[in-house]
C-alpha cells in the first residue's frame, strides 16, 4: 500500500498488488499487476489488521482494554500464559488477572494514563487456575478518531526474579564469608 503522486497534485492511497503468470509448462510468462485505490480509513484498517497479526507472533503478552478495565481482546502468547479462551478472557476484569490492581486501581492506573499516556512497571499476574507469577509491564493509552485505545504489555519476568534472588543469595553468602573470616 502506497501513497500515489497525481501530477495535478492528488495523493490517494493504493494498494498494488503484483502475481507471477507462468504457462503451462511452469516457466515464468510474465506478471499481472492490480492497482486499487483505497481511502485512508481503508488503509488504517488493513495497517491495524497488520499490526494485530505482528502481535500475535510477538513474544509478549498483549491484552487490549477499556476505559472501565476490562479486557477487549488478548493475543495467543497471553491467552497461553493466563489460561483462558478468548472468549473467556473478553470481559474479564484486568484486576482479576494483575493481583495488585484492586478493585479501584485501574482508575488510578487510567488516571495516569490520562495524564501522562504511558506507565511501566512490575505486576504480579494469576492465572485462571490460581498460580501467580512476575510480570514487567508497559500501558500504553492512545487516543484516535475519537475512540481510546489502551494496550497492556507484559513480559513473564519469572526468570529475571529467579535469577535476581540467585545474585541476592550468592552475594549475601560472599558478605557472611567476608564478615566471618578472621584475616
Amino acid at each position: 500500500e502506497v501513497e500515489a503522486r497525481y501530477p495535478e497534485g492528488e495523493r490517494p492511497w493504493l494498494r498494488v498488488k503484483l502475481t507471477p503468470v507462468f504457462d503451462p509448462t511452469g516457466h515464468f510468462d510474465g506478471g499481472f499487476v492490480t492497482v486499487e485505490r483505497i481511502d485512508r480509513e481503508h488503509f488504517a484498517e488493513g495497517s491495524l489488521a497488520a499490526l494485530r497479526r505482528a502481535l500475535e507472533r510477538v513474544g509478549e503478552m498483549v491484552l487490549e482494554v477499556d476505559r472501565n478495565g476490562l479486557v477487549v481482546d488478548a493475543n495467543e502468547t497471553a491467552l497461553t500464559a493466563l489460561g483462558y479462551e478468548r472468549d473467556a478472557l473478553r470481559g474479564l476484569a484486568l484486576a482479576q488477572i494483575d493481583t495488585g490492581l484492586g478493585e479501584r486501581g485501574f482508575d488510578a492506573l487510567h488516571e495516569q494514563l490520562r495524564s501522562r499516556g504511558a506507565y511501566q512497571g512490575e505486576a504480579t499476574y494469576q492465572t485462571r487456575f490460581g498460580s501467580t507469577f512476575p510480570v514487567e509491564v508497559v500501558v500504553q493509552r492512545v487516543e484516535q478518531g475519537g475512540r481510546e485505545f489502551i494496550l497492556l504489555l507484559a513480559r513473564d519476568a519469572t526468570e529475571r526474579k529467579r535469577a535476581e534472588d540467585a545474585l541476592t543469595e550468592s552475594a549475601e553468602r560472599f558478605r557472611a564469608l567476608f564478615d566471618e573470616s578472621p584475616v
